[in-house]
């Protein structure tokens, strides 16, 4: 017994790692209480969720493999999913209501080569949204409306890693930081890409 317990005695030996106190067994109680407390001070229910919308289909308002998905920054603010096999984005209130999609497939400036969309991003500042479209190996560029402004990145040839900029394979999840540069995570290179946002230039890898 002694080599699967703590230094108190009760708790396996692994707790105690963390600290004395992860390993005393009345902390343990005084937390499960303190717990149960606050479900019967806010009548907490653990058997519902807080909101879900949406269901399989073409229809607007429905999914097929829906991946990216972030709120922009107006006010009331709306949530954008790519919808990835119906090569569209999805925008939404924050109730989950409907109000408006674009894009479509093709090879047009602002389609979607296929049905392999990943990441989206939103740079609430400027407005944009950005789609990692990973058959076209680039990132569409868009404004809040759904209206086309950029392409960033393109294909390569070259044996991986390919040069910076370009994509073998495509980009996969996408993100903006604080100062507008677009990070995008290009798995086929084992690496991580930076972009301008604005001008959608390479920066680094």
């Amino acid at each position: 017994w002694p080599e699967i317990l703590a230094e108190d005695g009760y708790m396996p030996r692994q707790f105690s790692f963390r600290g004395d106190r992860l390993a005393y067994s009345w902390g343990i109680v005084l937390l499960a209480g303190i717990a149960f407390a606050l479900l019967v001070l806010f009548n907490g229910d653990t058997h519902l969720s807080m909101s879900s919308f949406g269901s399989r289909g073409h229809l607007p308002g429905q999914f097929v493999q829906p991946r990216g998905l972030a709120l922009d920054g107006s006010s009331p603010q709306r949530l954008y999913v790519m919808d990835s096999y119906n090569e569209r984005v999805e925008v939404f209130d924050k109730a989950g209501r409907y109000l408006s999609s674009f894009g479509s497939k093709g090879t047009l400036p602002g389609q979607f080569r296929g049905n392999n969309t990943r990441g989206l991003a939103i740079d609430r500042v400027h407005g944009w949204v950005f789609v990692v479209d990973i058959t076209a190996n680039a990132v569409d560029k868009f404004g809040l409306a759904g209206n086309f402004l950029q392409t960033i990145g393109q294909g390569s040839l070259a044996s991986v890693p390919s040069p910076p900029g370009t994509f073998v394979q495509g980009g996969r999840e996408d993100a903006i930081d604080g100062v507008g540069h677009l990070w995008v995570g290009d798995m086929p290179n084992f690496r991580v890409q930076v972009f301008d946002g604005s001008t959608g230039g390479s920066l680094f890898v």
